[in-house]
């Protein structure tokens, strides 16, 4: 599937924040630093995963989503 400008922007700015690298998305490749790592538009989208997070009082949540 094709993600929206807006998820994609979004995106972008989220791998560049969470690795510490030079995101861009692929339609601004041109006018980017050389080094610059391109986001493409198109995703795969998965079927329903299981998330388990730990809380501060060790209890667990466990979610099922789409990603």
């Amino acid at each position: 599937m094709y993600l929206s400008q807006n998820l994609l922007e979004l995106l972008v700015e989220y791998y560049k924040n969470a690795y510490d690298y030079d995101f861009v998305a692929l339609s601004e490749l041109h006018i980017a630093h050389p080094n610059s790592i391109p986001v493409l538009l198109q995703i795969t989208k998965f079927a329903n995963i299981l998330a388990q997070f730990i809380l501060d009082d060790d209890s667990t949540d466990t979610y099922s989503e789409l990603v």
